[in-house]
């Protein structure tokens, strides 16, 4: 898999041909702990197209993870 700074196609995470994908996650330090979230814009090369990280304070793992799917 590439990094950042070296994109390669992505095959298992690429979505269909003309289509985007977001993957994202969130996680907590404890429960609850501080936390965070991120994601990346995948077109259907696997190549990303952009990308976010955002604290969200003090949150379970759980509420990251729902965050994390409406931000993105």
């Amino acid at each position: 898999m590439g990094s950042i700074n070296n994109c390669r196609e992505v095959a298992e995470w690429a979505p269909l041909e003309g289509a985007l994908k977001w993957t994202v996650d969130g996680t907590a330090f404890t429960k609850p702990g501080l936390s965070g979230i991120g994601g990346v814009l995948r077109n259907c090369n696997g190549m990303a197209l952009c990308m976010f990280v955002y604290p969200t304070g003090v949150k379970d793992s759980n509420e990251a993870e729902i965050f994390a799917i409406l931000k993105g």
